[in-house]
């Protein structure tokens, strides 16, 4: 017996969510947070934007989805920061 889901197929980058799919996305994620761990501690957000824009250009190239994926990266490490800082408040 197949299992119905009602999950509506990804068909690529939308105004909503930028990336082909949700691996490329993850892939993306996971390669800008190890070069964010290359920078010191005190680091500025200028330093994180250079990385995240590098590398969002380098491997997806200039095009209308480009600010958007800034974004979504720039999001998501904003809830992870705040995940953590509630994390550690609750211990």
């Amino acid at each position: 017996m197949s299992k119905k889901t009602d999950a509506v197929e990804h068909t690529g980058p939308t105004e909503y969510f930028p990336f082909d799919n949700y691996e490329q996305f993850e892939k993306a994620m996971d390669d800008i947070i190890i070069q964010l761990n290359t920078l010191s501690a005190n680091r500025t957000h200028d330093e994180e934007l250079d990385i995240i824009e590098g590398y969002i250009i380098q491997h997806f190239g200039q095009t209308e989805h480009t600010a958007g994926k800034i974004r979504e990266i720039l999001v998501t490490l904003e809830a992870v920061a705040l995940a953590e800082q509630e994390n550690a408040l609750s211990r």
